[in-house]
């Protein structure tokens, strides 16, 4: 005789695994653990998961896959956007977020973050050593879902995508086993991880390299929306004959009238460039000085720590509802920006 797994049966084994770390509707804290950063999507699922260790991951996978439910990782949602309008009455959402730990080898300038861990991370472990890494422009993005969907940094240009500073992953795969990943271990599955874009497994922690950079030429420059044109064709023609020592990006953005926006970009439309130049004080200076005769209004451009280019992009610090091409009435900090930089588009999407 077949004995089906009741839900209520699937919820007290998966109970057994995290006792109070299980949220179901109802509990106190499931609201706000279910919440992704993105607030565009949001995802009701069976039950929320707060593993604190690898064997806890493992353990939630086995247990789902017995009682035939579905399961989706997430480190901070991000790109929580493939979940908006998904079923998800028997999917258990493993969120990672308590798994944030960093260790850095110096002496191979390598990382390893575990599934939780975000840039703003990686970057106070590795700045003590005078390195960084091939982070984005937000630092409280996901390691892991950033370096295995591509990676754009503003480091790109001299050293390519995240993805392939990407030295081996540790896994959970469906049936709950914990396995490694790398050119020598399990190298179909590394192929298949770094960029795949398949549920292949939940992803606890990955080793990247990191880059010998204490501090770096970086900044911003801003003008005013009418000056979109001129700026835009100007920043073009220049990106063809700069040095790959040099990524940039631009952007046109629009900005509702809101009091928590600072000042200069309240209520007005700008144009941005911003980005890094891994060259002298001086080459870096003569290198902006065709977009400095634009006269832009600010130009924040100078010598800083390597840990503080995640600030130069401005991303917002907060969860926010966030998509290109729309504003939210009901969610005014969902505005529109069009962005375009050299070199690639930028991934942010960090749900593994």
């Amino acid at each position: 005789m077949t004995v089906l797994t009741t839900t209520d049966d699937a919820i007290a084994r998966l109970r057994g695994v995290l006792g109070d770390r299980l949220l179901t509707p109802g509990d106190a804290g499931y609201d706000q653990a279910r919440l992704p950063w993105n607030l565009v999507t949001d995802q009701h699922p069976l039950a929320v998961a707060l593993p604190h260790t690898d064997d806890e991951v493992a353990a939630i996978v086995r247990e789902a896959a017995a009682s035939s439910l579905h399961v989706a990782a997430q480190s901070t949602g991000h790109g929580a956007g493939p979940l908006r309008g998904v079923d998800l009455s028997q999917t258990v959402l493993v969120s990672l977020r308590a798994l944030r730990g960093v260790t850095v080898d110096a002496d191979a300038r390598t990382a390893v973050a575990q599934g939780g861990a975000v840039w703003h991370d990686v970057l106070a472990a590795s700045a003590p050593h005078g390195l960084t890494a091939l982070h984005g422009s937000a630092g409280d993005v996901s390691v892991v879902g950033y370096a295995l969907n591509g990676g754009v940094s503003f480091y790109g240009r001299a050293h390519g995508l995240a993805v392939n500073a990407v030295r081996s992953v540790r896994v959970v795969t469906a049936d709950g086993a914990l396995v490694t990943a790398s050119a020598e271990q399990n190298p179909e599955l590394f192929w298949a991880l770094r960029g795949g874009s398949g549920a292949f497994g939940v992803v606890v922690a990955i080793e990247v390299d990191l880059l010998p950079y204490a501090d770096v030429f970086a900044g911003l420059m801003l003008w005013d929306g009418s000056h979109a044109t001129e700026v835009a064709r100007a920043w073009a023609a220049w990106t063809t004959g700069v040095p790959e020592s040099v990524t940039t990006s631009l952007r046109i953005m629009h900005f509702p009238p809101l009091p928590e926006l600072p000042p200069f970009i309240s209520g007005r439309s700008v144009v941005a460039i911003d980005g890094a130049i891994l060259e002298t004080d001086a080459a870096a200076a003569a290198v902006l000085a065709p977009l400095r005769s634009l006269q832009p209004e600010m130009d924040t451009f100078a010598r800083i720590p390597a840990a503080d280019l995640t600030a130069v992009h401005l991303d917002p610090p907060e969860a926010v509802a966030g998509g290109i091409g729309s504003c939210d009435a009901d969610r005014p900090r969902r505005c529109p920006r069009r962005r375009v930089r050299r070199g690639g588009l930028r991934r942010t999407a960090d749900d593994q």
